[in-house]
C-alpha cells in the first residue's frame, strides 16, 4: 500500500518548512489525535509564523513569502496535493498565534 510512503513525503515536506523558519530555543511539535471518521496530525512551531492573510496563498505553487530564505515555493503545494490524493487535507491554523500550526486530516 501506497499510504505510509505518502504520508512519509508529506512530512517530509511540512517539517522542512517548519524547520528552515525555526530558530535555536524555539520548538516544533507533532501531535496526533483521532477525530470523526479519521486522523487529524497537527504541526506546529514558535517560529517566525505566517500571516493570516496568506493562509491560502502559501499552498500556491512557487509562493515565498520571504525571499531571505532558500526553497524553490513547491513544499507547501506538495503537501497539500498529497493530502488531498490521500482524500484529506492541509490547512494553515490562522488562530495559532505563536509561530505556525499546521493541521492535516486524512480519512480512514
Amino acid at each position: 500500500m501506497l499510504l505510509p510512503f505518502f504520508v512519509g513525503i508529506f512530512f517530509q515536506e511540512l517539517l522542512d518548512k517548519m524547520f528552515v523558519f525555526h530558530f535555536e530555543k524555539q520548538r516544533v511539535v507533532l501531535k496526533l489525535s483521532v477525530v470523526d471518521g479519521g486522523i487529524q496530525f497537527i504541526v506546529e512551531d514558535t517560529g517566525i509564523g505566517i500571516p493570516a492573510a496568506e493562509a491560502e496563498r502559501i499552498f500556491d505553487e512557487f509562493v515565498q513569502l520571504n525571499e531571505y530564505y532558500d526553497g524553490t515555493g513547491i513544499g507547501l503545494t506538495v503537501a497539500r496535493s498529497l493530502a488531498r490524493r490521500l482524500g484529506g487535507d492541509v490547512v494553515l491554523d490562522t488562530t495559532y498565534t505563536a509561530g505556525a500550526r499546521f493541521v492535516f486530516t486524512l480519512p480512514w
